[in-house]
């Protein structure tokens, strides 16, 4: 799978938002309220092909055509996890280490 920086809605051929860090290794969505996306950890491009993990994230807008600002750090880098919410203010991280 390629590293990409773009963002699709299931069914749709084009991309409707693009993330500043290009990802692969299922890095994880939530939609934190009806406006915006939450990308989580993944693998960047490290130009040998081999992915380092990553701890960053970044919130992107699905209502309008923000730019995607940074968001909190991860306390440990994490590629191939979930997250899913668990009340209208708790998100549940599910990883290997």
């Amino acid at each position: 799978m390629p590293f990409n920086f773009r963002c699709y809605i299931v069914g749709e051929e084009e991309p409707f938002a693009a993330m500043t860090t290009p990802r692969k290794g299922a890095a994880s969505t939530v939609v934190l309220n009806a406006t915006s996306l939450w990308i989580t950890g993944g693998m960047s491009n490290d130009n040998l092909g081999l992915g380092n993990a990553l701890s960053t994230t970044e919130m992107i807008s699905i209502s309008d055509n923000a730019d995607p600002r940074p968001g909190p750090g991860l306390p440990f880098k994490s590629k191939y996890h979930c997250l899913a919410n668990s009340s209208p203010n708790k998100v549940i991280l599910i990883a290997l280490p």
